[in-house]
């Protein structure tokens, strides 16, 4: 599918899933387009709201609409 999107004109891969790990340097080489590893993205991700003291919300919000139900 990958070979297909690259022949209809896709400027990039995104990977499906995180068990595709590893695979983009592969994929890159046979096809010779960027290829993005939705896993590698995940940590760079995290890493930043790590480093930018985000969190998760304190509120209660989700769990009141649950209740609405």
């Amino acid at each position: 599918m990958a070979k297909q999107a690259v022949e209809d004109g896709a400027e990039v891969i995104i990977l499906g899933c995180a068990g595709m790990a590893g695979y983009a340097p592969e994929i890159e080489s046979k096809l010779n387009i960027k290829v993005i590893d939705p896993t590698a993205v995940a940590l760079k991700v995290a890493e930043a709201m790590v480093e930018l003291g985000l969190t998760t919300a304190r509120s209660d919000y989700f769990p009141r609409l649950l209740k609405r139900g």
